[in-house]
């Protein structure tokens, strides 16, 4: 069985709903479309962000419950009929970065094995933190978004990059692999120029599986 695979992917960042994304190239419809969208965050602030006509993947998660930092929300879609572009939507004009990536080779009732979330205020680098895979033949992918102006100075071994977005101040980065086994997909960890705070997201996909 082969894994599904990562086809293309847009970003782009902004400060003012709607962000408008353009749609990533040569969407066909069954493609799997996975979006994601981050924020630079003041202490005890929050976000609230949207997107319509997409199923909620992973909830609203920030680096900390209350100190600076960085968020990350997740959604995902079939897709159908797709238009040109897609409106993300902030409830105020913070740093914002969104993303989506278009994946095919996916099961189409029940695209995703297992995924996972997790805030990070810890003075580390970014990481994307391991998950248990439980069926075979996977293409993992990693999201992160992390605060301060921190560059990329080497991305985690074994991994390639789908995109990365920079807003000064903000980064959103997502990166992926493919896992032929079940098990650990494993600490992708990043080396930035510094530590900063950070939020993550490893989601696995699955391809089709027996009926």
């Amino acid at each position: 069985m082969a894994a599904p695979v990562f086809r293309t992917a847009s970003t782009i960042t902004g400060s003012t709903s709607p962000v408008n994304l353009t749609a990533p190239a040569s969407i066909a419809n069954g493609d799997l479309l996975v979006a994601c969208e981050s924020g630079d965050l003041a202490a005890s602030e929050s976000m609230t962000y949207g997107l319509s006509g997409f199923t909620p993947l992973l909830s609203y998660t920030r680096s900390s419950a209350s100190a600076a930092g960085t968020d990350l929300q997740l959604w995902y879609k079939i897709a159908s009929g797709e238009g040109a572009s897609y409106d993300f939507t902030i409830d105020h004009g913070n740093l914002t970065a969104v993303g989506m990536v278009r994946i095919d080779g996916h099961d189409g009732a029940d695209p995703f094995d297992v995924s996972s979330i997790l805030g990070y205020d810890d003075g580390t680098e970014a990481l994307i933190q391991s998950i248990n895979q439980t069926v075979v033949d996977c293409l993992v992918l990693g999201f992160t978004s992390w605060d301060a102006s921190k560059t990329i100075t080497t991305l985690p071994g074994g991994w390639a990059e789908a995109y990365h977005a920079d807003v000064s101040g903000h980064d959103q980065d997502c990166i992926y692999k493919t896992q032929a086994a079940a098990g650990a997909t494993g600490v992708a960890q990043y080396n930035l120029s510094s530590a900063a705070p950070y939020t993550s997201a490893v989601v696995v996909v699955q391809p089709p599986q027996a009926a």
